[in-house]
């Protein structure tokens, strides 16, 4: 599911939500989607969340720089939250290791 950060900062706090950080021509991000898919298909109790931070309003243009606040410096980015607090961040390799483990 893709969603503005605006909305998914309003959410996070539910449960253990994931969050992954992607962009359209990112080669990594398109490879580590489909496992992030998946995953989120095996545990339907947590929540899973796709934002295309190229693509993104509230990446670009927002005056409070919601993606610079969540730490998004690289993508893929995965973000864990648990209850509202930040627990993991995984880049790159490391979560396309991490969600592979997970189908």
């Amino acid at each position: 599911m893709s969603i503005s950060v605006r909305i998914f900062l309003t959410t996070m706090r539910i449960n253990l939500t994931h969050i992954l950080e992607d962009g359209n021509w990112c080669v990594p991000c398109k490879v580590l989607a489909p496992y992030f898919e998946k995953v989120a298909k095996l545990r339907p109790n947590e929540q899973y969340i796709k934002v295309d931070v190229e693509g993104n309003e509230d990446c670009e243009s927002d005056g409070s720089d919601i993606c610079a606040k969540l730490g998004i410096t690289t993508i893929p980015h995965v973000v864990v939250y648990e209850s509202g607090k930040r627990v993991t961040d995984m880049n790159g390799a490391e979560a396309l290791a991490f969600f592979k483990r997970a189908v």
